[in-house]
């Protein structure tokens, strides 16, 4: 893994954030828009409180997760000395919207992958995951401590997506969510 190594860079996470007026859901997203007119300087201090690193630990973990064609994984699931590979994230992206006024956002990660001898882009890709919170926007931005858990999870699914990309022969579909009052997520 590169580009996660120095923990939560200016540089790994910019933050395209528009108003909370969003994608979709008129009255109720109007309404919360007028009670939060600093809603994107919120949204990024909890984003500041959330732990990036969960996305790498995520990801390794589900790429060194012992596998029948690989035999290069060791037992206790970690990847041997020398990889064959390199997963460099390039950039990370988070924004936020209103969905009939409930808080949602989005996470896209732009990453690739290198020969680890030749330096050799074998592939790169971006994931999409996106989110719908079960709090409305007011319940969302009142508790910043259960926002920054509903993003924890939301980075480790993520991470999880990426390494099911990364896994798969066939193209999967942008991963969307919605989490549970506990901040767990399920597959929408």
């Amino acid at each position: 893994m590169a580009g996660l190594a120095g923990g939560f860079p200016g540089a790994i996470l910019t933050v395209p954030l528009g108003v909370v007026i969003g994608a979709v859901g008129g009255t109720a997203c109007a309404v919360a828009s007028l009670n939060h007119p600093t809603a994107n300087e919120e949204f990024q201090q909890i984003l500041g409180a959330a732990d990036i690193s969960i996305l790498k630990r995520s990801l390794e973990k589900a790429v060194n997760a012992p596998r029948a064609e690989c035999s290069l994984v060791l037992a206790d699931g970690s990847a041997p000395v020398a990889p064959d590979a390199v997963i460099e994230i390039e950039k990370i992206e988070l924004g936020m919207a209103c969905q009939y006024g409930q808080q949602a956002y989005w996470i896209a990660v732009q990453w690739r992958v290198t020969d680890a001898a030749k330096q050799r882009v074998l592939g790169s890709t971006t994931t999409h995951c996106s989110q719908k919170s079960s709090r409305n926007i007011d319940e969302w931005f009142a508790n910043p401590g259960q926002a920054r858990t509903e993003i924890d999870h939301t980075l480790a699914k993520t991470g999880q997506h990426m390494a099911a990309q990364l896994l798969s022969k066939e193209n999967l579909p942008r991963c969307t969510f919605q989490s549970r009052e506990t901040g767990e997520l399920e597959a929408e």
